[in-house]
């Protein structure tokens, strides 16, 4: 059996580089056929500070989902190509970033993505005019990118693009034990121009995005026939190994895995390579010979843990709900394996295993074991009390945390021992639920959650000062404290937002007071909106109030006391799970 020790991160990078060659005569990494699978893919989008990211729209064949104030979403029963399914996930301000993953058929794909934002430390930003060719430099980071000039297109249209450009850079650092949370792919595998897929380990990277005066996604023109010519800057730790010569890969958006698009020669300590359209750009050397795996698993010194996010290579795995984890890994190089830095206060080094042989399976021998942690349990149902399968993740803001259930919907989601309170979002039964709760003392049992198919809700919407709102496709309801129910409409797009509350369970005429019955909010954009508050006086009128699964309607009619403006609207919202004190 291997030794597997714990070595310092300069010393174990060198030792990473030393089995890649450049090689096209390898065995490609068989494939299985090319048919598909139901499956539910549940996850969470973070920012690289590690807070959830509202209003991304993550894409997955021909379906959309927005992700909630949360950084949730969810596909349920979606049919995806059996090998792997591709998402994309966007938002302005971020750099897009695709990410392919293996679906597990019946079950429930975690997911994990951070997107980086353009201000981030590693990112950078210039401006120039189209006509003229520009040497960017990437701050610190050592990179640089020459641009042609008059050789840009408009990438909606396809027409010349004349005017000013702006680029947003950022260097993806291979050695960063969160590089698997943000690089595109998250496989390590690639096709080649001969359409074999193989094995391959990142040297360096960057991602590129470039835009027109009016905000449209620009370019290069293949009709120009002229390249950018990119200085990607090798880490330190990984300057001496590095090869000659090494392959530049872009992201198949088609294939779901990295592909082949030139190559780049090392320059003292930078690859230097020509590219002929931008998006995200990595230096990876190809793995000769078949993959081999690595299993692990995590405890908390007796317990099996679900839902770990375990770094291995470049790639990102969650642990099932025994504990257990599995990767495929490149053959022939030592891999870091370890749990993710940051997770539940996780500072533990990672290990590096390896090198292994073709087709090896290799069973880490000792488990990971997370520390000072404590769960919050609970089981998912439906509306008739049946259990149901799903995924439930745990967010309280500064630390998010999931688990898939097991066969009878119980699940266990691991939090930190300084947790109290958070939200709950299950995913399951083909619908989506969230709850708020407040942790008195660890662990904390949440119960059952219901999940009910979703049904049909509206209209929802305000009549503002004579002007009509009704874009609110993002709406909640939920009773607290035994008595009072809350209800939520939200606009993603404007941000625009109502809150009504009640001090009542019932149906019936409720008078506004300000203090215990209101209906106030934001209308008109985040920016140069209208906030309103209801003055006391008016009244919210509900017509249907069900149980947990089921709708809450009626409608409002206000005076702001803020403005003195009119306002009436409608409300029709799936009661959410109740809120447990």
């Amino acid at each position: 059996m291997k030794n597997i020790k714990i070595l310092s991160l300069l010393f174990l990078t060198v030792l990473l580089l030393n089995a890649c060659k450049k090689d096209k005569t390898e065995e490609p990494v068989p494939t299985g056929p090319s048919t598909t699978v139901v499956t539910n893919i549940s996850g969470m989008v973070m920012d690289t500070w590690g807070y959830p990211i509202q209003g991304v729209t993550v894409t997955c064949g021909t379906q959309t989902r927005t992700t909630d104030y949360n950084g949730t979403y969810s596909f349920l029963g979606l049919t995806v190509p059996k090998d792997r399914c591709i998402l994309k996930f966007e938002k302005a301000s971020y750099y897009t970033v695709s990410r392919a993953v293996m679906p597990k058929s019946g079950s429930y794909t975690q997911t994990e993505i951070t997107l980086i934002p353009y201000s981030w430390t590693n990112s950078s930003s210039a401006s120039f005019a189209s006509s003229s060719a520009y040497t960017m430099y990437l701050g610190s980071t050592g990179c640089e990118i020459d641009f042609p000039a008059n050789a840009w297109i408009n990438e909606g249209s396809g027409l010349t693009y004349s005017g000013d450009v702006t680029v947003y850079a950022a260097f993806l650092d291979p050695t960063d034990m969160n590089y698997g949370k943000y690089a595109p792919g998250g496989l390590m595998i690639g096709k080649t121009t001969a359409t074999d897929e193989v094995m391959i380990q990142p040297y360096t990277g960057l991602i590129v995005e470039v835009f027109g005066t009016s905000g449209e996604k620009l370019n290069l023109d293949p009709n120009a026939k002229a390249n950018a010519t990119v200085r990607f800057q090798i880490p330190t730790n990984m300057q001496a190994n590095a090869p000659a010569d090494i392959e530049l890969w872009d992201f198949d958006m088609t294939a779901g895995v990295a592909g082949a698009g030139g190559s780049a020669a090392k320059q003292g300590d930078k690859y230097v390579g020509e590219v002929i359209h931008f998006s995200s750009w990595t230096c990876e050397n190809i793995c000769t010979g078949l993959p081999a795996i690595i299993n692990g698993k995590v405890t908390d010194g007796t317990n099996p843990i679900a839902g770990v996010p375990m770094v291995v290579g470049s790639s990102i795995v969650y642990t099932d709900i025994n504990g257990n984890f599995s990767q495929k890994v490149p053959a022939g190089i030592n891999v870091p394996v370890g749990i993710k830095p940051g997770y539940l206060g996780n500072t533990q080094n990672p290990l590096f295993i390896g090198p292994l042989t073709n087709e090896e399976v290799y069973q880490i021998p000792s488990d990971f074991v997370l520390t000072t942690i404590s769960y919050i349990t609970g089981q998912l149902v439906n509306c008739t009390g049946t259990p149901v399968q799903g995924n439930v993740i745990f967010n309280s803001y500064s630390q998010m945390s999931s688990s898939p259930t097991d066969a009878t919907g119980h699940f266990s989601i691991p939090v930190s021992t300084s947790m109290m309170y958070g939200y709950l979002i299950a995913h399951g039964n083909t619908t989506t639920t969230e709850q708020y709760i407040n942790i008195m003392s660890l662990p904390y049992d949440a119960g059952q959650i219901t999940l009910c198919p979703p049904i049909p809700t509206g209209p929802n919407q305000i009549t503002f000062n004579g002007t009509l709102y009704n874009s609110f496709t993002e709406n909640s309801s939920e009773v607290y404290m035994g008595n009072m129910t809350s209800i939520y409409l939200y606009d993603p797009i404007t941000y625009d937002h109502i809150q009504l509350q009640l001090n009542g369970i019932t149906t019936g005429t409720y008078t506004i007071d300000t203090a215990n019955v209101y209906v106030n909010g934001t209308v008109g954009g985040s920016t140069s909106g209208t906030h309103f508050e209801s003055a006391a006086g008016g009244t919210i009128t509900v017509t249907k109030f069900n149980p947990v699964g089921g709708l809450i309607e009626g409608t409002f009619t206000a005076v702001c006391r803020l403005t003195g403006y009119s306002y009436t609207g409608k409300f029709s919202v799936v009661r959410g799970q109740d809120i447990r004190k």
